[in-house]
């Protein structure tokens, strides 16, 4: 399968909120779904065991001078860990937008230095190569637990709960988006910003 990709540098802005609502859409679908812990635990379980553990940590420290304040100190690292998830997750969308804005901004600053671009793609045996100038991509494969389709680029995400893509494709034929959810990897399409991100959604970002 090989197809060809060219981004002009006027076309920048609104491939970048594509890509924006991508991170969105993979932010929603994360959020969606109830935290875990690393022990597949709920997160009101999770916590539950940590505070448990930290009263035991200090009830320990009299007995064990050493071992009681490094326990105490695990546990309070884990609980401020596990703080910072659930305010994340429990952020208004408004907010949540905003902060994938300049990650995405970030995200494609190599790309947007690097403009215009022009890549014929070649995928073959799982792996997608894209041949241009710039930037250089090698050829990787395109194993991904969860797909984002928005509009004209494909972002690869590895894990079900990563925040940011592995990889990004940029203008996909459609017998690409078959193969993916032939291999059993998740496809989400969107065509627009998902409810509730980044009210008022900025229009098409452009250079800056």
């Amino acid at each position: 399968m090989k197809w060809h990709a060219e981004i002009k540098r006027e076309q920048f802005g609104t491939l970048a909120m594509h890509v924006e609502w991508a991170v969105m859409a993979q932010h929603a679908a994360v959020v969606a779904k109830p935290a875990r812990s690393i022990a597949r635990l709920p997160a009101p379980v999770a916590i539950a065991c940590c505070v448990a553990g930290l009263l035991f940590a200090v009830w320990l420290t009299p007995s064990e001078p050493m071992l009681g304040p490094m326990m105490t100190g695990m546990f309070l690292f884990l609980l401020a860990s596990w703080a910072i998830v659930l305010v994340r997750r429990g952020q208004p969308r408004s907010r949540a937008g905003a902060r994938i804005g300049r990650q995405v901004s970030r995200l494609l600053g190599r790309l947007e230095r690097a403009l215009p671009i022009s890549l014929d793609y070649h995928f073959e045996g799982g792996k997608v190569d894209a041949i241009g100038k710039r930037p250089g991509i090698r050829a990787r494969s395109i194993a991904a637990a969860r797909a984002v389709v928005a509009v004209d680029v494909v972002a690869l995400f590895r894990r079900n709960a990563s925040p940011l893509p592995w990889r990004m494709i940029f203008q996909p034929p459609p017998e690409l988006i078959a193969e993916l959810r032939g291999r059993g990897t998740e496809v989400i399409e969107v065509t627009e910003a998902p409810a509730g991100y980044a009210e008022p959604l900025p229009v098409a970002r452009g250079l800056r």
